[in-house]
């Protein structure tokens, strides 16, 4: 459900939550398979890979991570600063080839 409210009047619209599941679903896979093939081009392990899908660390989340809360998943400063490289190219619409 949305609520928006202009002046006095509030207004609700319903959403069917399947399609919204299903859209948000679809585009979450797709930039977590990107960010993924990232991180492997990066050779980062897999087992990192697989633990930062787990808990949902997507291109968006990272943005707003600190160095110290992505040092917990990846330890070299290099990985890290071309991680959040990737992630404002892909804000941008920019495509990477970074390695």
């Amino acid at each position: 459900m949305i609520r928006s409210c202009h002046g006095s009047v509030t207004v609700y619209l319903e959403l069917d939550p399947t399609m919204q599941t299903s859209r948000q679903r679809d585009v979450f896979d797709h930039r977590m398979d990107d960010l993924g093939d990232f991180l492997r081009q990066r050779e980062i392990p897999e087992e990192t890979i697989e633990t930062m899908l787990k808990e949902k660390i997507d291109t968006n989340v990272i943005q707003l991570m600190t160095d110290e809360e992505l040092k917990s998943y990846l330890s070299s400063y290099g990985d890290r600063l071309a991680l959040l490289g990737y992630c404002k190219s892909r804000e941008n619409g920019t495509p990477n080839s970074h390695k």
